[in-house]
């Protein structure tokens, strides 16, 4: 009998019990929203855990990602990769910011440093990378190249929440970092987004721009509602408890992958580095192993394993037009596959491992 497993990026939310009275404080208190104690509790937490300076809770990644660009007052080119979720993106031309699209490292899936610096003109007003899976290896290099053309570098950082580079957190580099706290992500609140910044100016404005461009009293310029609401603060709380043990659970299950795929012809998985919060499994499936990544997630279906595509690249999207060539990005489209990672046990590995084995082996 097929054993029914968890699909890619199902919510972590352990001891409900004790989840459910937090929740029943907050409407006990009844102040739900308009950055409450939980919001507040939330945002001094994440700071003391990331050293970061400020902390900006709001109600999601997309929102944060806009409303702290808006802040810097950019105008012209900004640069970012195409292999990305599409919100990267879509903030840009909101605030009349031009996306200038780059193709990606093909080991790491993020920018390279390199490429980032061919690519500068007077006309770049930024960079916006973004540490995919989690992974911040090039940070130094990115920051040396921003900082030599005296443009900011800002981090859409969904996936990094809790991760190092050495001993650089997520959080630590470039002007500002937002992490979701989506449903899906290693550390959620319902929905909900957090922005860090050591820089005093950037975290009073993008304060303002959440709350309505309300300060000291008076609307001081044109902003919009993006403030996180009590419950998905103490949701976020409450599972911000438990990340040492998500982290630990995700990194077994990656060891465990590991063991059954390492000697697999035609399959690569992603190699996190020390420091990962290991919440991503991606696979990536090479012409060697003997069928398509499309056609492996169709039989990983039938035998009940839920995984996802990513990602449809960017540039070359109906919103966006794009006619150049960006080869790693449209080739990692096609072979990049994310298993089932957050909830699975060690059976379930296992037979997903199996699986892949007997498939590989034609």
């Amino acid at each position: 009998m097929t054993l029914r497993l968890l699909t890619t990026g199902a919510p972590q939310t352990p001891d409900l019990p004790a989840l459910m009275q937090k929740i029943q404080t907050v409407f006990e208190r009844n102040q739900l929203s308009n950055h409450g104690p939980e919001a507040q509790q939330l945002e001094a937490e994440v700071s003391a855990w990331l050293g970061v300076k400020h902390t900006i809770a709001v109600a999601n990644a997309t929102l944060g990602l806009l409303l702290a660009c808006k802040a810097l007052n950019l105008n012209g080119e900004v640069l970012v990769p195409s292999f990305t979720f599409p919100a990267t993106a879509h903030v840009l031309p909101w605030l009349n910011l031009t996306p200038v699209f780059l193709d990606v490292d093909p080991l790491t899936h993020n920018l390279d440093p390199n490429t980032v610096a061919c690519h500068l003109t007077d006309r770049t007003a930024a960079i916006l990378g973004v540490q995919l899976w989690g992974h911040m290896g090039a940070v130094a290099g990115l920051s040396e190249v921003a900082a030599q053309a005296k443009i900011p570098l800002m981090f859409d950082a969904a996936h990094a929440l809790g991760c190092r580079h050495g001993e650089v957190a997520a959080g630590q580099t470039g002007k500002f970092a937002v992490f979701s706290l989506h449903a899906t992500k290693f550390i959620h609140g319902l929905e909900g987004g957090l922005i860090c910044t050591d820089d005093d100016d950037l975290a009073a404005a993008v304060r303002a721009l959440i709350n309505f461009g309300y300060q000291q009293g008076a609307i001081q310029q044109v902003g919009l509602n993006a403030k996180l609401n009590e419950v998905s603060a103490v949701v976020a709380r409450h599972n911000l408890q438990h990340r040492d043990l998500f982290m630990a659970h995700n990194a077994a299950v990656y060891r465990g992958y590991q063991e059954h795929i390492d000697a697999i012809q035609g399959l690569r998985l992603y190699p996190h580095e020390v420091g990962s919060n290991y919440q991503y499994m991606v696979l990536e499936v090479f012409p060697a192993f003997g069928m398509t990544a499309d056609r492996l997630q169709q039989v990983l279906q039938t035998e009940g394993i839920l995984s996802k595509r990513y990602f449809t690249p960017i540039h070359s999207s109906p919103a966006y037009g794009g006619r150049e060539r960006l080869p790693h990005t449209e080739a990692l489209s096609q072979r990049t596959l994310v298993l089932p990672g957050q909830q699975m046990t060690p059976a379930g590995v296992a037979q997903v491992g199996a699986l892949l084995q007997r498939l590989g082996a034609g």
